[in-house]
């Protein structure tokens, strides 16, 4: 029996299924409604939720004849009440940093009482009841759930065992360019992401002002806005980036511009401190992103990251600042080495992020939960 499939807000891939999984999307006037007041864009067999208006509850109807596809913090926030009550089934989509905020609300729950109730609203913003038992209470009861990592399946699956991991896709018409390593005279490291993780340089700040010296590489850093907030205070990326002592042109991160300005850096920046626990469970979405591109990537030794990448083949791992060092500084002086890592890691990437990709993998895990 077909189903219809609703991606609410946001979905979080572009998803087009096949017929042969029997299930078909929602391309209803309601949904074209939704399409011209910004909420979604239509296409062939798509259904997409602007990422813009996470906050805001879109004015969908719950129908028991469809499945839906929630984010969690959407689903929590806004349609928990009415999905319990309506019975229907879903799907839901968990982020990256829901284990690590579940642990650091375990941790302190073992405060006193007033520091619980604190503690719940600084992380929840939310009434009782128990953060960590409504979060049960609503992966037991989905049909299945998408995790970014394979640390989170691992986490949750004793909650559901219809858990898989499915990673974001790439849209192929902004990322059509492909970087070619013929130059070895000059090199830049580019790092891309949200103001708000620029601290992750901190890691590799010491190994880049090192280079900076003595090899005389450029930084790019391509970075947007994250909900107004910047790096640990500073709305500005430029100043916080001098206060390491680092020489980097920053430019903004725009839809139509990301892919050319990609095509500026030569090796891509993956830090991030592999001892914190809110690192253990991150997706290897950034990796994966500067492999769409063809850059050579190096990356921290973080669980996803060491799983993703095959060291020495599709892009680097390091643990330290020595291995930082040795790694980057082998790659700035061989463009041949770039172009073998650049290339296996697109290779990788096109054939498991690319669109079409991840819509098998999500037509094929909704088939699934719905048999």
């Amino acid at each position: 029996m077909n189903r219809q499939v609703v991606f609410v807000l946001p979905a979080p891939t572009l998803v087009s299924l096949d017929d042969d999984a029997g299930i078909r999307l929602r391309t209803s006037a309601a949904a074209r409604n939704l399409t011209r007041a910004g909420w979604a864009r239509v296409g062939r067999n798509v259904l997409h939720f602007s990422t813009q208006s996470w906050h805001r509850k879109p004015p969908v109807n719950l129908e028991r004849q469809s499945i839906y596809v929630f984010p969690f913090w959407a689903l929590r926030a806004f349609w928990w009440t009415e999905v319990r009550r309506a019975g229907i089934s879903f799907v839901v989509d968990i982020p990256e940093s829901l284990l690590t905020v579940e642990q650091a609300y375990r941790r302190a729950t073992q405060m006193s009482t007033r520091l619980r109730y604190v503690a719940a609203r600084l992380w929840y913003r939310l009434r009782p009841p128990d953060p960590l038992a409504l979060t049960a209470e609503i992966l037991s009861a989905a049909a299945g759930v998408v995790c970014s990592s394979g640390a989170q399946r691992d986490s949750f699956k004793d909650l559901n065992s219809r858990c898989t991991v499915i990673h974001d896709a790439f849209p192929t018409d902004e990322y059509a360019m492909c970087k070619l390593h013929l130059d070895n005279e000059s090199c830049v490291l580019l790092w891309v992401g949200q103001a708000s993780t620029l601290f992750q340089l901190e890691v590799i700040a010491e190994v880049v002002r090192q280079l900076q010296t003595e090899r005389g590489v450029e930084l790019l850093v391509v970075t947007g806005p994250d909900m107004g907030r910047a790096a640990r205070g500073t709305r500005s990326p430029a100043l916080f980036l001098r206060r390491l002592g680092l020489r980097a042109r920053v430019a903004p991160w725009q839809r139509n511009t990301v892919s050319s300005l990609m095509m500026r850096g030569d090796i891509g920046l993956a830090p991030v401190d592999g001892n914190k626990e809110f690192y253990w469970s991150k997706g290897p979405h950034r990796v994966q992103l500067y492999q769409f591109a063809g850059i050579p990537v190096v990356g921290s030794k973080i669980p996803s990251y060491c799983t993703w990448i095959r060291h020495g083949e599709t892009g680097l791992l390091a643990g330290d600042s020595d291995q930082w060092r040795q790694s980057l500084a082998a790659l700035v002086g061989d463009c041949c080495l770039r172009a073998f890592l650049g290339r296996n890691g697109a290779l990788q990437a096109w054939a498991a992020c690319s669109e079409e990709a991840i819509s098998r993998e999500w037509a094929r895990f909704i088939g699934d939960v719905t048999t």
